[in-house]
């Protein structure tokens, strides 16, 4: 039986990449307590979208993965294998979701369980410890400074980037502002209040790329830290004037007339790289369940791009997340930006790399990580073998 375990007193929602801040803990945390998908009360929130190959690989997307039918599949030779994954509780999560409702893990023989947790850098601690199997984690100072520290986990697949129609974080401006002509390009920012979740993440990466196509820099604006959540309240207060906000919290401002999407994160770091998934180093030791699992975990992704690109099952797909998630605004799960993510799972190493030199400049990183050594693809390139490369 799958269940899903929730983090008391986090919030359901909160993005993906959103909260990728942030280094592990010194001493492994206790995983929350088990509780089942069922018994969850419902949520009023929403959710994120994904896609950049490296150039040797190919784009999205490909046919649904439930359409695929691998021959002796169907039965594990052997028990299923108990499997923790964590998880935000976002739209992000869609592909996990997918392939557990859809049986892609237990044709892989793997019994997947769900653990969420309310921000992705809470996942490193308990991963090094052998207490949980597959994590996500963003592209940002923590992970750098994780995996510089000798924490023995792997990036081995994409897990979300921008691209066109995926963007879910957008530089979103005060709504008054910008229709009475006070904000018109990047340049107007100069001594204006900016939030940014945090300056350790992509957020604040963006925000500075965007200051530099004007000449600016973060000394010319008043940067705010903030959680999504109080960017919203913040700008219903009007004491702050951009920001760069996530899913679900920037669809709920754009519908409540508060802000409008102001600047494109496609033209300011066209296919960033923002999210990753991570193996811990004792799920890594069993290495057909570590095939397996990205085998499952690509059909999901295949279907989630089918779903959110193509509107194939579109549906189905928004009520396994909201079972999931306990969100009950499935208007919400489908009309919000998701992240891209590659149906191939290859992450952008050019970018992983791009990142942590800035990072290190920004002083947010202090020792150089061995992104090299970080970065396994052989588990999505098992996966691609056995499913076949994605098809546009």
């Amino acid at each position: 039986m799958i269940t899903l375990t929730r983090v008391p007193g986090t919030l359901v929602f909160i993005l993906l990449l959103s909260v990728l801040m942030g280094c592990a803990q010194a001493g492994p945390p206790a995983l929350p307590t088990p509780t089942h998908a069922g018994k969850q009360e419902p949520r009023e929130t929403a959710a994120p979208k994904p896609t950049e190959v490296p150039k040797t690989q190919p784009t999205p997307t490909a046919k649904p993965a439930a359409q695929q039918k691998p021959a002796a599949e169907e039965k594990p030779a052997q028990p299923a294998l108990a499997v923790k994954s964590g998880v935000l509780g976002v739209v992000g999560d869609g592909p996990v979701y997918i392939a557990i409702d859809r049986g892609y893990f237990k044709q892989e023989g793997l019994e997947v369980e769900t653990v969420q947790f309310d921000s992705a850098a809470r996942m490193i601690a308990p991963m090094a410890a052998g207490q949980l199997d597959v994590g996500a984690g963003a592209v940002g100072a923590g992970l750098f400074n994780a995996i510089a520290r000798g924490i023995p986990i792997k990036i081995v697949a994409d897990k979300a980037h921008i691209a066109p129609g995926h963007e879910y974080n957008a530089l979103v401006a005060r709504k008054d502002l910008v229709e009475s002509g006070v904000l018109k390009d990047w340049k107007d920012l100069k001594g204006r209040n900016v939030a940014v979740s945090a300056k350790a993440v992509a957020p604040y990466l963006h925000l500075v790329r965007g200051l530099a196509k004007a000449g600016l820099s973060p000394s010319d604006v008043n940067v705010v830290e903030m959680g999504f959540p109080d960017i919203n309240v913040a700008f219903a207060n009007k004491s702050i004037d951009a920001a760069v906000h996530n899913e679900p919290f920037m669809t709920v401002a754009i519908e409540q007339g508060l802000v409008v999407r102001w600047k494109s994160i496609q033209d300011i770091y066209p296919y960033h790289q923002i999210g990753v998934v991570m193996y811990s180093p004792q799920f890594m030791k069993n290495a057909e369940a570590a095939r397996g699992y990205m085998v499952a975990y690509l059909k999901g992704v295949r279907d989630f791009n089918e779903a959110y690109d193509k509107k194939k099952g579109l549906a189905e797909v928004v009520s396994i997340i909201a079972k999931h998630t306990g969100e009950k605004n499935l208007a919400l799960i489908e009309k919000a930006s998701v992240p891209a993510v590659n149906p191939d799972g290859y992450v952008n190493g050019a970018h992983i790399k791009a990142d942590q030199e800035w990072y290190i400049k920004q002083g947010l990183v202090k020792t150089k990580a061995d992104l090299d050594a970080a970065v396994d693809n052989q588990y999505v390139e098992y996966a691609v073998k056995r499913l076949g490369k994605s098809q546009p």
